[in-house]
């Protein structure tokens, strides 16, 4: 980010299509070869069900666009 305007700034970072953690960990694990079963585990009281990032300052201040989609991120994230 190199504006001025996004100096001191906080910004939520996320893709426009809602998606499951339990589908991220799958992709997670077929990228990673992982043959274990993944546990799942009751989420702590007071946890958010949904959690969905609202762009809209990040795209009116940085005029931000996606370059990749998310199995392509996670792929460059998870093979460095």
């Amino acid at each position: 980010i190199n504006s001025k305007k996004a100096i001191n700034e906080i910004f939520n970072i996320g893709g426009n299509k809602e998606i499951k953690i339990k589908k991220v960990a799958g992709i997670i694990k077929k990228i990673l070869k992982i043959k274990k079963n993944i546990k799942f585990f009751p989420s702590p009281p007071g946890s958010a069900l949904r959690r969905c990032p609202d762009t809209k300052k990040l795209k009116k201040i940085i005029k931000f666009k996606y370059d990749f989609q998310l199995i392509e991120g996670l792929k460059k994230t998870l093979k460095k």
